[in-house]
C-alpha cells in the first residue's frame, strides 16, 4: 500500500514538474517570440534605411553629374563664343588693311586751264598801257589761242619770264601768258589808259605806225564794219588769227582797225595783242 502511495506521489511529481517545465518552456517562448520580432523589424528598418540612403546618394551622385555637365556645356558655349568674337575682329581687321592698300577709284580729270595754287603765287602786277584789255594766252605767242581778256588795271599774278617778251601769270584762278610790256608793278591811275596801243609795230599788211592786233576767240572770222555797230554795212571778214592795225576805241565796244587797208569797225571782244 505504501509502495503504490509512493508511485502515485513520483507519478503527480513528475506532472507537476512536465507542466512546470511545459509553461517555464511556454513562458521563454513568449518571452523569445517578440524580441526576434523586434530583431526582425530591426533588421528590415534597417535594410530599408540603407536602401534609401543609397537612393540618396545615387540621386546626389546623378545631381552633381548633370551640374557638372551643365557647366561643362555653359564653359564650352563661351569658348565658342570667344572664337567667333575673335574671327570677326580678325576679319575687319583684314577688311580695314585691304581697302587701306586699294587706291581709291577717282573720276577721269576734265581737262581745264591749268590752275596755280596759292602756293606758287610770286609778285603782283597791274595791267597797264593799253585801251581796254590785253589777252591771256595759251602759249608766249601772239598766235597762241586767247585764253580770256584781262581788263585795264587788273591784278595778275606773274611767275616768271616768258620767251617772246611774255610773262607767265595768273589771272582768276587761270595761269596763261601775257605781253610784259602791258603790265606794270603799281595799279594804275585811269589817266595812264591809252586811247592808242602803245608802239608803232607796223604789220605788213597795214599802212601807218599802228599797233598790231589779232583776231581772236572766234569759230572762223569777225566782220569788218562800216560803223561801230552790228548794224553797220559788212567792210570784210577777218579770219581768226589775221592782223589788223588798231587806230582808236570806239563806242558800243568797237574798236577802229584798219584790215587789208580797209578802214572800220570791229568787235573788241575778238581783238587782241
Amino acid at each position: 500500500m505504501a509502495g503504490e502511495t509512493g508511485k502515485k506521489y513520483l507519478v503527480i511529481l513528475a506532472s507537476a514538474l512536465i507542466v512546470s517545465g511545459g509553461i517555464v518552456a511556454g513562458a521563454l517562448i513568449a518571452t523569445r517570440r517578440p524580441a526576434a520580432r523586434t530583431e526582425t523589424v530591426a533588421a528590415s528598418e534597417e535594410s530599408q534605411e540603407e536602401t534609401r540612403e543609397e537612393s540618396r546618394a545615387a540621386e546626389s551622385e546623378e545631381s552633381g553629374e548633370r551640374g557638372g555637365n551643365y557647366t561643362a556645356s555653359v564653359a564650352a558655349d563661351m569658348a565658342n563664343l570667344a572664337s567667333a568674337v575673335t574671327e570677326a575682329e580678325a576679319a575687319l581687321t583684314t577688311q580695314a588693311s585691304v581697302a587701306a592698300t586699294v587706291p581709291a577709284t577717282t573720276a577721269a580729270p576734265v581737262a581745264t586751264a591749268p590752275v596755280t595754287t596759292a602756293a606758287n603765287y610770286s609778285e603782283t602786277m597791274f595791267v597797264s598801257n593799253c585801251a581796254e584789255s590785253i589777252s591771256l594766252r595759251e602759249s608766249p605767242s601772239t598766235q597762241a589761242r586767247a585764253l580770256r581778256q584781262i581788263p585795264f588795271g587788273a591784278p595778275v599774278t606773274v611767275l616768271g619770264s616768258a620767251e617772246n617778251g611774255f610773262y607767265q601769270v595768273i589771272y582768276n584762278g587761270v595761269t596763261g601768258y601775257s605781253l610784259a610790256s602791258y603790265l606794270v608793278s603799281y595799279q594804275p591811275s585811269e589817266s595812264e589808259r591809252l586811247a592808242r596801243p602803245a608802239g608803232s609795230t607796223v604789220s605788213s599788211n597795214t599802212s601807218g605806225g599802228y599797233r598790231t592786233m589779232y583776231c581772236v576767240n572766234c569759230r572762223e572770222y569777225i566782220t569788218l564794219r562800216s560803223i561801230p555797230s552790228t548794224s553797220g554795212a559788212d567792210l570784210a571778214h577777218i579770219p581768226l588769227g589775221a592782223s589788223v592795225s588798231y587806230v582808236g576805241t570806239a563806242e558800243n565796244g568797237f574798236y577802229e582797225v584798219i584790215y587789208n587797208g580797209r578802214r572800220g569797225y570791229a568787235l573788241a571782244q575778238y581783238l587782241s595783242y
